[in-house]
């Protein structure tokens, strides 16, 4: 019996995926038969990785498209995106200190508040990965969760 190196199968996954979905600058250009800025190209890319085309098939439809329509779709995703992610840097900020208010004055009740407003186990989440002691349901939670 021949004895072969194996690729682990997530990193022959990862190389196939790069494969199959990385376009570069000058791919993209040589598909669509023009030179483009950078940004359009960014935005066009992004588009390209979201769906499941291959490059020939999606410049193609690139070409025929409402590109403007498109790259402005992309941008007002992004710009979303980031106003989004904006919000959970503030959220998860605003519930550190909530907690640790709860957690000075022993309120239950506002404690409870947050773990009702994040769910149980976004709530448990935090509190393992801040340092803050699980109380009895959440160690009940994780005990339930860790048998299934």
């Amino acid at each position: 019996m021949e004895m072969r190196e194996t690729v682990p199968l997530f990193l022959s996954s990862f190389v196939v995926l790069l494969y199959f979905e990385f376009m570069t600058q000058k791919e993209f250009e040589d598909r669509i038969g023009r030179q483009v800025q950078f940004e359009e190209y960014v935005n066009a890319n992004s588009i390209y990785m979201a769906c499941n085309f291959e490059k020939d098939e999606f410049c193609e439809k690139f070409k025929k498209s409402d590109k403007d329509l498109l790259l402005d779709i992309t941008e007002n995703y992004y710009s979303k995106k980031n106003a989004l992610d904006a919000l959970k840097i503030k959220l998860d900020a605003l519930t550190k200190r909530t907690l640790a208010i709860a957690y000075d004055g022993k309120n239950t009740t506002l404690r409870n508040e947050v773990r009702e407003a994040l769910g149980q186990r976004a709530f448990v989440i935090f509190c393992l990965k801040n340092g803050y002691e699980l109380d009895q349901q959440d160690r009940e939670y994780v005990l339930f969760n860790l048998k299934s």
